[in-house]
């Protein structure tokens, strides 16, 4: 079949920009459109070897222009074969807007589509705006309409790859040997999110949280990473702070991939970074020596593993957690009755498939159950197919182990304790400024505000980083605005030509008028 022919012409470059795009786009060309930038997808290292999506160089573009269509310009009042400028090139380059296939990741196994269809066809799935690439390796078809006895034994097999974990029981083991573990159920729902996450707008970080070193955490989160890509996890680390570690998950999600291991955290973990990117699905950020920002697909299952992790904040509520707990002190003395980084790839197609036929199952089904599930804010559709999924084939559910992280919430700590030192110092339903909670903090007795001793007050603000002067205390009691805990909340007044005054309430109660307070 002839190449379409563009004519080249320095009058006419619009139209010779749409000619060689249309040429691409007729040729299939691999290239795509990511996040406002011209991108290609790579393996690495050949077969068996990371995928990747990058940034396509100009030469690349060039060559795929090439291969697309026979370009021609005018000379000698004739035709001639010729190419493309690098200047031709970076001008379509640089247009920003294309008619190329958009692209919103990769995968490495069939998977789940949003309205429960299998996609298992290698290439580019336009419903799904992913590109499928297995690197060879053949999967069996997925069950098209598998029964719910199909699913268990499905299910079971999920568990005997997993059944050497230590996870902690919600309860003692029955009579039977029989073990109860939302923690197991997490560790579950991790396997089959890593499969189907592409499927899925967002869904909540998976913690793989032990009580020591070398209770298998980073072996689980392998286990789960090899299942969709049949390659050890990709890791990334928190960093020294915040800020390098927001710089870190930036290049990572640049690649594309499925899964995203945040490893062997040691330290209390927030970021309201992160935070957006576990309830987004895409995430706008600067790149590391570029004036420009870009934007990257946060359609990725994170798992966050570490000992006796501890999450701050907002990120709270975007955490399930798996315990693991070896009860011995020499943890790394076990050993499993199978070497799992052999056994996985070796078994993946097989296992792969099982995942999908659980929640192929359920979807075929009616997605039975759901409407006695507790709602999970910003992960509904992880909710209603993976969680949905475990609750309906008799496992416990992955949401149990949230109460753990809320009990651990250092930031929900401090906030009760300065609830606590603002009732006794200055009560309930008295409108005062943040310079006046300061104040009564250091003073032992106050007429006005009828204050009986500062050092519960005082305490409380000494565990809050040191936010003691107004500005910094008003910031940070503003960000608190409304938010209940243990049954009180506080809240603010701004008026104009005063200073914002903050109230501490009981939640649901109307709080008085302001006191008529000296400034």
């Amino acid at each position: 079949m002839s190449k379409p022919k563009v004519k080249l012409q320095s009058t006419a470059l619009g139209q010779n920009l749409d000619d060689t795009e249309q040429a691409l786009l007729t040729a299939g060309a691999p290239l795509y459109q990511a996040g406002g930038n011209l991108v290609h997808i790579v393996r690495l290292d050949h077969e068996g070897g990371e995928l990747v999506i990058r940034s396509v160089a100009t030469q690349r573009v060039l060559e795929l222009m090439l291969r697309a269509a026979d370009f021609l310009r005018y000379e000698s009042n004739k035709w001639i074969p010729a190419a493309p400028t690098l200047p031709f090139v970076q001008s379509y380059v640089a247009r920003g807007e294309w008619k190329l296939r958009p692209l919103r990741g990769i995968i490495e196994a069939p998977t789940l589509r949003p309205d429960g269809s299998v996609l298992s066809e290698p290439g580019y799935d336009p419903q799904m705006m992913v590109y499928l690439d297995t690197g060879g390796v053949e999967f069996p078809p997925v069950p098209d309409t598998p029964s719910k006895d199909e699913a268990l034994a499905a299910l079971a097999t999920l568990k005997d790859v997993i059944k050497d974990f230590p996870f902690v029981p919600d309860e003692e083991p029955d009579e039977f040997g029989g073990v109860v573990s939302s923690a197991r159920s997490v560790a579950l729902s991790a396997l089959l999110t890593g499969v189907s996450r592409k499927a899925l707008r967002t869904a909540p970080a998976h913690a793989i949280d032990a009580t020591a070193a070398v209770t298998g955490k980073s072996l689980l989160c392998d286990v789960v990473a090899m299942f969709a890509t049949g390659r050890c996890a990709v890791a990334t680390s928190t960093g020294r702070n915040t800020e390098e570690f927001n710089k870190r998950l930036f290049a990572t999600l640049r690649k594309g991939g499925p899964v995203v291991m945040i490893d062997n955290v040691d330290r209390e973990l927030e970021s309201d970074e992160f935070c957006t990117v576990l309830t987004s699905t895409e995430w706008g950020n600067r790149v590391l020596g570029e004036s420009e920002t870009r934007t990257v697909s946060t359609v990725v299952l994170f798992l966050v593993n570490g000992n006796n992790i501890r999450f701050k904040g907002d990120l709270t509520t975007r955490v399930v957690v798996c315990r693991m707990d070896a009860g011995m002190e020499n943890p790394g003395a076990r050993t499993f009755d199978r070497d799992l980084r052999v056994y996985v790839p070796e078994n993946r197609p097989r296992l792969v498939v099982a995942a999908l036929t659980v929640l192929r199952a359920f979807v075929i089904a009616g997605r039975p159950g759901l409407a006695e599930l507790k709602p999970f804010a910003r992960f509904e559709d992880w909710s209603n197919l993976v969680r949905g999924a475990l609750v309906w084939l008799g496992e416990p559910d992955p949401l149990n182990t949230r109460e753990a992280i809320v009990a651990i919430d250092s930031e929900r700590e401090n906030l009760a304790a300065l609830h606590q030192g603002w009732a006794e110092v200055i009560g309930l339903d008295q409108w005062v400024t943040a310079k006046q909670v300061i104040e009564a903090s250091e003073q032992r007795s106050d007429r006005n505000l009828g204050i009986v001793g500062g050092e519960a007050l005082a305490g409380a603000l000494d565990d809050l980083d040191g936010l003691l002067t107004p500005v910094t205390l008003g910031k940070y009691l503003v960000s608190f605005d409304g938010r209940i805990v243990e049954g009180r909340c506080l809240r603010k007044r701004s008026t104009v030509g005063h200073s914002t005054r903050f109230c501490l309430e009981e939640a649901g109660h109307e709080a008085g008028q302001p006191a008529s307070l000296s400034p």
